[in-house]
């Protein structure tokens, strides 16, 4: 149970280190009017990723949150890379969303088939870490930019995500 509530912090905490301050993010590489166009890119794929996630969830929970670690990953790592190229952060969106949207329901599945009895109790755990990581996120977030400026944003969401998926690598099918 401990490394799936520690995904779900990490994956919750590094996708709203970046969420949250996509606006800060993208306006210095001269797309701040691009935001709700990015952020539009971003909704339709995670409405994609739902769709996916619902159809495979039941037999392939692990290839899936994998899967979606992975794309998230690559999403940041282009950002982080090639943030100034308006086809790199669009396309970086529409990977996060896919990566992000089925992404609640694989980490409470995953929780929930660790829980097995107990998946009552689970439930309210896994929301309050969920809440901790968009908190914890806020707030990294805001210590990077105030620190160290937009760009260690992606830096930031990068570490998060290559700790979550060493957790998740290892997680019995």
């Amino acid at each position: 149970m401990v490394p799936v509530l520690l995904v779900v912090f990490l994956y919750v905490m590094a996708h709203n280190v970046l969420y949250t301050y996509i606006a800060s993010f993208l306006a210095p590489v001269g797309l701040d009017g691009s935001v709700s166009a990015v952020l539009l890119v971003f909704g339709v794929a995670s409405l994609v990723s739902i769709w996916i996630t619902g159809i495979l969830i039941d037999r392939h929970l692990r290839l899936l949150m994998i899967s979606s670690t992975v794309l998230f990953v690559l999403a940041v790592l282009a950002l982080g890379l090639l943030a100034s190229l308006p086809v790199v952060v669009f396309l970086s969106a529409a990977l996060w969303g896919l990566a992000f949207g089925g992404a609640a329901s694989l980490l409470q599945t995953a929780a929930s088939n660790a829980a097995g009895d107990a998946v009552d109790s689970v439930q309210p755990v896994i929301v309050t870490v969920w809440n901790i990581g968009i908190a914890g996120g806020g707030a990294v977030g805001g210590l990077l930019l105030g620190g160290l400026g937009a760009s260690s944003l992606a830096w930031g969401t990068l570490v998060l995500l290559v700790v979550a998926l060493l957790c998740v690598l290892p997680w019995p099918p």
